[in-house]
């Protein structure tokens, strides 16, 4: 926490606890994203095992993030910062949580529906210079 809030103590021991949570939920939400370009990767060289392996590791860690964002939810509403803070931690927390949902989503839907790999590398295509 010394790396955000400094030497500052604007805040106290329960919003603390929430900043701590939505650092926590970022942090998970980053590691799904990884996970993502991984999943891309396996992917893109035709791995569909390891396709796989990484979606069930992306629902892993979105359901970890989930159970942060409902942990942080709770905090906030039970008193945690000022009425208009709230509503914007409340606001970060569901867009950061929309990522990881997508994230799932999208490894899912891919891990479900095999693409060839000649049709897969159409997305890695450059477009030609006019």
């Amino acid at each position: 926490m010394e790396g955000i809030l400094g030497h500052f103590h604007l805040v106290g021991r329960k919003e603390r606890r929430v900043i701590q949570l939505v650092m926590d939920h970022f942090s998970l939400v980053m590691q799904t994203v990884q996970e993502l370009e991984l999943l891309l990767g396996s992917a893109r060289a035709g791995d569909w095992k390891n396709v796989e392996e990484v979606t069930s590791k992306v629902a892993e860690l979105e359901t970890e993030a989930d159970g942060i964002h409902r942990d942080a939810v709770i905090a906030i509403s039970k008193g945690a910062f000022f009425s208009g803070t709230k509503e914007d931690f409340l606001s970060l927390m569901e867009e950061n949580d929309q990522v990881a949902d997508a994230a799932k989503d999208a490894a899912r839907i891919l891990s479900q529906t095999p693409i060839d790999t000649r049709s897969f590398l159409i997305l890695y295509e450059q477009p030609e210079a006019c």
